[in-house]
């Protein structure tokens, strides 16, 4: 049963501890209380748990901390950043956000200056991202832009990419 209230404020940080007493007269397994404390959590946006969860496996009398490859993308990076995310890019990884800067580029303004900034989780496609800012820009170097991402994709992806972008 889940309570109603929590003195807790949003973001606070809790351990649980699940333990199968292995009795006749226990109430819930590990699994449900695991479920409990996730919803618990869910409920009143609590952060530890959802590490536990995301990062460790049990059994009835077992915890296990999960290899790199059973991990979400989207899995909790840092306690103390709920939205960081991960993804592997050019063969690297990156934990945290994807951001996307455009900037005037005209060779005759004395300055440039940047004109639009995008920042979404690191699980953001870049393709998608570029389809949301284009609208907004004035002209786009679609040179610069192709070359930049057909290091992660290839020539050929990049330019089909781009030309579904701008209906092409």
């Amino acid at each position: 049963m889940i309570a109603n209230d929590c003195p807790l404020p949003p973001g606070s940080r809790v351990v649980a501890y699940f333990r199968d007493s292995g009795g006749e007269d226990q109430e819930r397994s590990v699994e449900q209380q695991h479920r409990e404390a996730q919803a618990y959590c869910a409920r009143f946006h609590l952060v530890l748990v959802r590490v536990f969860g995301e990062h460790f496996r049990f059994s009835k009398a077992k915890v296990a901390v999960k290899a790199n490859h059973e991990l979400s993308a989207s899995s909790l990076q840092s306690p103390d950043d709920l939205e960081a995310t991960y993804r592997e890019k050019g063969g690297k990884g990156h934990q945290g956000y994807a951001v996307n800067v455009a900037e005037s580029c005209d060779p005759k303004n004395a300055v440039q200056l940047i004109t639009k900034v995008q920042v979404a989780p690191n699980t953001a496609d870049d393709a998608q991202l570029l389809a949301e800012a284009a609208p907004g820009l004035k002209e786009l170097n679609i040179g610069h832009s192709i070359i930049s991402r057909s290091i992660f994709v290839g020539l050929a992806a990049a330019v089909k990419e781009l030309l579904d972008i701008i209906g092409g």
